[in-house]
Protein backbone atom coordinates (compact mmCIF):
# COMPACT_ATOMS: atom_id res chain seq x y z
CA UNK A 1 0.00 0.00 0.00
CA UNK A 2 1.10 3.50 -0.46
CA UNK A 3 2.85 5.49 1.68
CA UNK A 4 1.42 8.72 0.07
CA UNK A 5 -0.66 9.60 -2.84
CA UNK A 6 1.10 12.03 -5.29
CA UNK A 7 3.17 13.25 -2.40
CA UNK A 8 -0.88 14.41 0.05
CA UNK A 9 -2.77 11.91 2.35
CA UNK A 10 0.14 10.55 4.19
CA UNK A 11 -1.70 10.19 7.46
CA UNK A 12 -4.98 8.29 5.75
CA UNK A 13 -2.61 6.04 4.29
CA UNK A 14 -0.46 5.45 7.08
CA UNK A 15 -3.80 4.78 8.86
CA UNK A 16 -4.83 2.31 5.85
CA UNK A 17 -1.50 0.61 6.33
CA UNK A 18 -1.71 0.04 9.99
CA UNK A 19 -5.42 -1.14 9.15
CA UNK A 20 -4.05 -3.63 6.53
CA UNK A 21 -1.48 -5.06 9.05
CA UNK A 22 -3.63 -5.60 12.05
CA UNK A 23 -6.47 -7.02 9.42
CA UNK A 24 -3.37 -9.58 8.23
CA UNK A 25 -2.05 -10.07 11.60
CA UNK A 26 -5.58 -11.48 13.22
CA UNK A 27 -6.05 -13.66 9.94
CA UNK A 28 -3.05 -15.26 9.13
CA UNK A 29 -0.83 -15.00 12.14
CA UNK A 30 -0.31 -17.95 14.66
CA UNK A 31 1.41 -15.76 16.92
CA UNK A 32 -1.31 -13.54 17.17
CA UNK A 33 -4.15 -15.56 17.60
CA UNK A 34 -2.77 -17.41 20.32
CA UNK A 35 -1.36 -14.34 22.14
CA UNK A 36 -2.79 -12.79 25.75
CA UNK A 37 -1.87 -9.45 25.16
CA UNK A 38 -1.42 -7.06 21.87
CA UNK A 39 1.09 -3.83 21.99
CA UNK A 40 0.01 -1.00 19.93
CA UNK A 41 2.52 1.79 19.61
CA UNK A 42 1.56 5.51 18.75
CA UNK A 43 -1.24 4.79 15.79
CA UNK A 44 -4.76 3.83 17.32
CA UNK A 45 -6.77 3.35 14.59
CA UNK A 46 -5.47 -0.73 14.20
CA UNK A 47 -7.79 -0.72 17.57
CA UNK A 48 -10.52 -1.88 16.91
CA UNK A 49 -9.98 -4.00 13.91
CA UNK A 50 -7.70 -6.15 16.78
CA UNK A 51 -10.55 -6.14 19.38
CA UNK A 52 -12.66 -7.41 17.14
CA UNK A 53 -10.64 -10.26 15.31
CA UNK A 54 -8.39 -11.40 18.08
CA UNK A 55 -9.42 -12.49 21.43
CA UNK A 56 -5.96 -10.87 22.91
CA UNK A 57 -6.22 -7.42 25.47
CA UNK A 58 -5.31 -4.28 23.86
CA UNK A 59 -2.84 -2.59 25.10
CA UNK A 60 -2.37 1.16 23.64
CA UNK A 61 0.67 3.42 24.10
CA UNK A 62 0.23 7.12 23.34
CA UNK A 63 3.28 9.00 23.00
CA UNK A 64 0.73 11.87 21.31
CA UNK A 65 -2.53 12.55 19.96
CA UNK A 66 -1.70 11.99 16.03
CA UNK A 67 -4.40 14.68 15.05
CA UNK A 68 -2.43 17.18 17.16
CA UNK A 69 1.17 16.80 14.74
CA UNK A 70 -0.28 17.59 11.84
CA UNK A 71 -0.01 21.31 10.69
CA UNK A 72 -3.22 23.29 10.92
CA UNK A 73 -4.06 23.88 6.94
CA UNK A 74 -7.04 25.10 4.67
CA UNK A 75 -10.81 24.03 5.44
CA UNK A 76 -10.40 21.22 2.98
CA UNK A 77 -7.42 20.10 5.15
CA UNK A 78 -9.63 20.61 7.86
CA UNK A 79 -12.72 18.57 6.83
CA UNK A 80 -9.91 16.11 5.48
CA UNK A 81 -8.82 15.42 8.83
CA UNK A 82 -12.19 15.63 10.58
CA UNK A 83 -13.26 11.96 10.23
CA UNK A 84 -10.00 10.53 10.93
CA UNK A 85 -9.36 12.48 14.40
CA UNK A 86 -12.71 11.55 15.58
CA UNK A 87 -11.79 7.93 14.74
CA UNK A 88 -8.43 8.16 16.60
CA UNK A 89 -10.58 9.34 19.40
CA UNK A 90 -12.88 6.61 19.27
CA UNK A 91 -10.35 3.92 18.42
CA UNK A 92 -8.08 4.97 21.17
CA UNK A 93 -10.94 4.25 23.83
CA UNK A 94 -11.42 0.84 22.46
CA UNK A 95 -8.18 -0.36 23.98
CA UNK A 96 -8.09 -2.92 26.89
CA UNK A 97 -5.27 -0.05 28.74
CA UNK A 98 -4.02 3.00 27.52
CA UNK A 99 -0.72 4.68 28.50
CA UNK A 100 0.88 7.61 28.28
CA UNK A 101 4.86 8.87 28.16
CA UNK A 102 4.46 11.70 30.17
CA UNK A 103 2.10 13.41 33.00
CA UNK A 104 2.69 16.32 30.09
CA UNK A 105 1.42 13.78 27.52
CA UNK A 106 -1.81 12.76 30.17
CA UNK A 107 -2.66 16.51 30.62
CA UNK A 108 -2.98 16.93 26.81
CA UNK A 109 -4.47 13.61 26.10
CA UNK A 110 -7.71 14.35 28.54
CA UNK A 111 -7.74 17.90 26.64
CA UNK A 112 -8.18 16.53 23.50
CA UNK A 113 -9.97 13.50 23.82
CA UNK A 114 -12.83 14.83 25.92
CA UNK A 115 -15.48 11.61 25.49
CA UNK A 116 -12.56 9.83 26.80
CA UNK A 117 -12.33 11.83 30.27
CA UNK A 118 -13.91 8.73 32.94
CA UNK A 119 -11.25 6.14 31.13
CA UNK A 120 -7.89 5.25 33.37
CA UNK A 121 -4.44 6.08 32.03
CA UNK A 122 -1.74 4.74 32.92
CA UNK A 123 1.78 6.48 32.13
CA UNK A 124 4.55 4.58 31.29
CA UNK A 125 8.25 6.57 30.67
CA UNK A 126 10.26 5.70 28.12
CA UNK A 127 13.37 4.18 28.53
CA UNK A 128 17.23 3.93 27.84
CA UNK A 129 19.51 1.07 27.81
CA UNK A 130 21.41 3.22 30.19
CA UNK A 131 24.41 0.61 30.09
CA UNK A 132 25.10 1.69 26.48
CA UNK A 133 25.76 5.24 27.53
CA UNK A 134 27.96 4.13 30.61
CA UNK A 135 30.78 3.07 27.90
CA UNK A 136 33.40 4.92 26.56
CA UNK A 137 32.43 5.66 22.86
CA UNK A 138 34.60 5.48 20.11
CA UNK A 139 36.32 9.06 18.42
CA UNK A 140 34.81 9.55 15.19
CA UNK A 141 36.03 10.50 11.90
CA UNK A 142 33.88 12.91 10.70
CA UNK A 143 34.12 15.67 13.58
CA UNK A 144 36.35 17.02 16.13
CA UNK A 145 35.87 18.43 19.51
CA UNK A 146 38.49 20.56 20.95
CA UNK A 147 39.53 19.81 24.65
CA UNK A 148 40.15 23.39 25.22
CA UNK A 149 36.70 24.99 25.48
CA UNK A 150 32.97 24.87 26.79
CA UNK A 151 31.29 22.59 24.79
CA UNK A 152 27.75 22.59 24.31
CA UNK A 153 25.90 20.32 22.50
CA UNK A 154 22.10 19.86 21.39
CA UNK A 155 21.14 16.96 19.74
CA UNK A 156 17.89 17.29 17.60
CA UNK A 157 15.87 17.05 13.91
CA UNK A 158 16.64 20.27 11.76
CA UNK A 159 13.12 21.47 12.30
CA UNK A 160 11.92 25.04 12.92
CA UNK A 161 9.42 23.91 15.98
CA UNK A 162 13.23 22.89 17.52
CA UNK A 163 13.75 25.96 18.62
CA UNK A 164 17.59 26.12 17.62
CA UNK A 165 17.93 29.70 16.41
CA UNK A 166 17.55 30.48 20.06
CA UNK A 167 20.57 28.94 20.95
CA UNK A 168 22.44 30.90 18.46
CA UNK A 169 20.99 34.18 20.07
CA UNK A 170 21.35 32.85 23.62
CA UNK A 171 24.91 32.34 22.62
CA UNK A 172 26.00 35.71 21.19
CA UNK A 173 24.69 37.25 24.28
CA UNK A 174 26.35 35.00 26.67
CA UNK A 175 29.67 35.10 24.94
CA UNK A 176 29.20 39.49 25.60
CA UNK A 177 29.24 38.51 29.45
CA UNK A 178 31.93 36.26 29.32
CA UNK A 179 33.98 37.35 26.85
CA UNK A 180 37.36 35.08 28.30
CA UNK A 181 35.26 31.60 28.28
CA UNK A 182 35.32 30.08 25.09
CA UNK A 183 32.31 28.44 23.94
CA UNK A 184 32.17 25.77 21.15
CA UNK A 185 28.60 24.97 20.54
CA UNK A 186 28.06 21.83 18.67
CA UNK A 187 24.76 20.61 16.73
CA UNK A 188 23.78 17.18 15.94
CA UNK A 189 20.49 16.13 13.82
CA UNK A 190 18.68 14.24 11.99
CA UNK A 191 18.63 15.64 8.26
CA UNK A 192 17.32 14.49 5.32
CA UNK A 193 18.17 16.20 2.01
CA UNK A 194 14.55 15.30 0.30
CA UNK A 195 12.61 17.19 3.52
CA UNK A 196 12.80 20.44 2.78
CA UNK A 197 12.56 21.67 5.78
CA UNK A 198 15.48 20.24 6.84
CA UNK A 199 17.53 21.95 4.10
CA UNK A 200 15.95 25.25 4.56
CA UNK A 201 17.10 24.94 8.44
CA UNK A 202 20.28 23.95 8.25
CA UNK A 203 20.98 27.05 6.04
CA UNK A 204 18.68 29.35 8.04
CA UNK A 205 21.17 28.36 10.99
CA UNK A 206 24.31 28.88 9.49
CA UNK A 207 22.90 32.33 8.40
CA UNK A 208 22.29 32.95 11.90
CA UNK A 209 25.17 31.90 13.42
CA UNK A 210 27.19 34.00 11.01
CA UNK A 211 24.70 37.15 11.59
CA UNK A 212 26.21 36.85 15.37
CA UNK A 213 29.61 36.93 14.11
CA UNK A 214 30.52 33.14 15.11
CA UNK A 215 32.89 31.20 13.03
CA UNK A 216 32.22 27.87 11.79
CA UNK A 217 34.41 24.85 12.08
CA UNK A 218 36.62 22.43 14.47
CA UNK A 219 38.57 25.13 15.41
CA UNK A 220 36.15 28.20 15.15
CA UNK A 221 32.70 28.85 17.21
CA UNK A 222 30.42 25.51 16.48
CA UNK A 223 29.70 22.85 14.33
CA UNK A 224 26.05 21.69 12.63
CA UNK A 225 26.61 17.57 12.10
CA UNK A 226 23.86 15.76 10.19
CA UNK A 227 22.87 12.59 10.56
CA UNK A 228 25.05 11.07 13.64
CA UNK A 229 25.03 7.50 13.98
CA UNK A 230 24.25 6.29 17.77
CA UNK A 231 28.30 6.07 18.16
CA UNK A 232 28.95 9.38 17.28
CA UNK A 233 26.02 11.10 18.92
CA UNK A 234 27.04 9.13 22.51
CA UNK A 235 31.01 10.37 22.05
CA UNK A 236 29.26 13.88 21.18
CA UNK A 237 27.52 13.78 24.53
CA UNK A 238 30.05 12.43 26.73
CA UNK A 239 32.68 15.10 25.35
CA UNK A 240 29.95 18.11 26.38
CA UNK A 241 30.17 20.22 29.18
CA UNK A 242 26.34 20.81 29.03
CA UNK A 243 23.68 19.51 26.33
CA UNK A 244 21.27 22.40 25.60
CA UNK A 245 17.53 20.76 24.41
CA UNK A 246 15.83 23.95 22.88
CA UNK A 247 12.07 22.43 21.86
CA UNK A 248 9.24 24.05 24.11
CA UNK A 249 6.38 21.50 24.32
CA UNK A 250 8.20 18.64 23.90
CA UNK A 251 5.63 15.79 24.88
CA UNK A 252 8.59 13.72 26.64
CA UNK A 253 11.99 14.06 25.05
CA UNK A 254 14.36 11.65 24.74
CA UNK A 255 17.58 13.57 24.54
CA UNK A 256 17.94 14.92 27.73
CA UNK A 257 17.95 11.33 29.41
CA UNK A 258 20.95 10.50 27.31
CA UNK A 259 22.72 13.55 28.04
CA UNK A 260 21.88 12.70 31.67
CA UNK A 261 23.01 8.90 31.26
CA UNK A 262 26.29 9.71 30.07
CA UNK A 263 26.70 11.81 32.78
CA UNK A 264 26.20 15.33 31.66
CA UNK A 265 24.18 17.54 32.72
CA UNK A 266 20.93 19.55 30.53
CA UNK A 267 19.59 22.79 30.10
CA UNK A 268 15.72 22.79 28.59
CA UNK A 269 12.97 24.63 28.71
CA UNK A 270 10.68 24.43 31.38
CA UNK A 271 7.32 22.74 29.28
CA UNK A 272 6.65 19.65 28.77
CA UNK A 273 8.79 16.51 29.30
CA UNK A 274 11.70 18.00 30.73
CA UNK A 275 10.22 19.42 33.83
CA UNK A 276 9.50 15.14 34.54
CA UNK A 277 13.23 14.25 33.56
CA UNK A 278 15.31 17.13 34.75
CA UNK A 279 15.96 17.95 38.24
CA UNK A 280 16.46 21.79 38.30
CA UNK A 281 19.87 22.53 40.15
CA UNK A 282 20.32 19.13 40.57
CA UNK A 283 20.86 17.09 37.13
CA UNK A 284 20.61 20.40 34.83
CA UNK A 285 19.20 23.67 34.89
CA UNK A 286 15.65 24.92 33.35
CA UNK A 287 14.59 27.87 31.07
CA UNK A 288 12.20 29.96 32.85
CA UNK A 289 9.15 31.06 30.43
CA UNK A 290 8.78 32.85 28.14
CA UNK A 291 11.69 31.30 26.47
CA UNK A 292 13.28 33.22 24.87
CA UNK A 293 16.93 34.17 23.90
CA UNK A 294 17.14 36.29 27.21
CA UNK A 295 16.16 33.55 29.34
CA UNK A 296 18.07 31.11 27.87
CA UNK A 297 21.31 32.80 27.72
CA UNK A 298 20.69 34.08 31.73
CA UNK A 299 20.38 30.01 32.29
CA UNK A 300 23.39 29.48 30.59
CA UNK A 301 25.13 32.13 32.09
CA UNK A 302 24.29 30.69 35.31
CA UNK A 303 25.74 27.26 34.63
CA UNK A 304 28.68 28.51 33.65
CA UNK A 305 29.33 30.55 37.00
CA UNK A 306 27.44 27.58 39.17
CA UNK A 307 27.52 24.06 37.62
CA UNK A 308 30.63 21.63 37.70
CA UNK A 309 30.42 18.82 35.32
CA UNK A 310 32.70 16.78 37.18
CA UNK A 311 30.68 17.29 40.22
CA UNK A 312 27.58 16.48 38.50
CA UNK A 313 28.26 13.41 36.60
CA UNK A 314 27.00 11.13 38.93
CA UNK A 315 24.30 12.67 40.06
CA UNK A 316 22.67 12.65 36.47
CA UNK A 317 23.21 9.17 35.30
CA UNK A 318 22.17 8.22 38.95
CA UNK A 319 18.95 9.69 38.10
CA UNK A 320 18.33 7.89 35.38
CA UNK A 321 19.66 4.69 36.18
CA UNK A 322 16.99 4.85 39.21
CA UNK A 323 13.63 6.42 37.14
CA UNK A 324 14.48 5.76 33.14
CA UNK A 325 16.50 2.70 32.84
CA UNK A 326 15.12 -0.15 31.29
CA UNK A 327 14.97 -2.27 33.81
CA UNK A 328 12.31 0.22 35.35
CA UNK A 329 10.98 -0.26 32.16
CA UNK A 330 10.63 -3.25 32.25
CA UNK A 331 9.21 -4.11 35.79
CA UNK A 332 6.20 -1.45 35.33
CA UNK A 333 5.59 -3.09 32.08
CA UNK A 334 5.56 -6.06 33.59
CA UNK A 335 3.31 -5.71 36.18
CA UNK A 336 0.54 -3.63 33.50
CA UNK A 337 0.58 -6.79 31.35
CA UNK A 338 -0.03 -8.82 34.41
CA UNK A 339 -2.50 -7.11 35.14
CA UNK A 340 -4.48 -7.50 31.41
Amino acid sequence: MPRSIFGKCRAACMYMRMIFAAVYLCLFSTQAKEADVIFVDQVSHCVPILRLLSKAKILFYCHYPDQLLSKPGSALKSLYRLPMDKFEEYSTGQAHKILVNSSFTLRVFRETFKSLKDIPVGVLYPALQTKVFAKKARKPNRFTIPSDKLVISSVNRYERKKGLIIAFEALALVRKQFPETKIHFIHGGGYDPQNDENVEHFEELQKSAGNHGFVEGPEGDYQLLRDLSNEDKLFLLQKSNVNVYTPIGEHFGIVPLEAMAAGVPVIAMASGGPLETVKDGETGLLVPEPFGKIEMAKTISKFIEEFNKTERSRVCAQHVADNFSFEAFTSQLDSILTQL
